[in-house]
């Protein structure tokens, strides 16, 4: 039986849940929800061709390069930006823009709050 799950239906977005919420950063980031939402926004941004697919090489966002993403995202809480690539190397090509990465986080952000948001509790 599944914990949790996020639905998107056209501009509501549903969460039923049964466990408790994410209480960090790091743990929203490394949440499939975060993965469903980031995901959509992508898919949105594509059909868009917007310039923010930027931060991936070739404007072309895969399932390992989103991952990249996420674990650079994770790191941006704890380090510096300067720091980030010397612990995971992968991160520079998203750190080449800092403006560009930045405005990325704010659509992201924006693109979620744009949803109806409901959330099930079911304990």
């Amino acid at each position: 039986m599944q914990k949790s799950t996020l639905r998107i239906i056209g501009n509501k977005a549903v969460l039923n849940i049964r466990e408790r919420m994410c209480e960090t950063q790091e743990e929203l980031l490394a949440s499939d929800k975060f993965r469903a939402v980031l995901d959509h926004c992508l898919k949105n941004l594509k059909s868009k061709n917007s310039p923010l697919l930027g931060i991936f090489v070739d404007n072309e966002p895969d399932k390992q390069t989103v991952s990249d993403l996420v674990k650079t995202l994770t790191l941006l809480v704890k380090y510096e930006s300067k720091v980030v690539p010397h612990i995971f190397e992968k991160s520079a090509d998203f750190l080449k823009d800092l403006d560009r990465l930045g405005n990325f986080v704010e659509y992201l952000y924006d693109y979620w709050r744009h949803f109806d948001r409901f959330i099930i509790n079911d304990s």
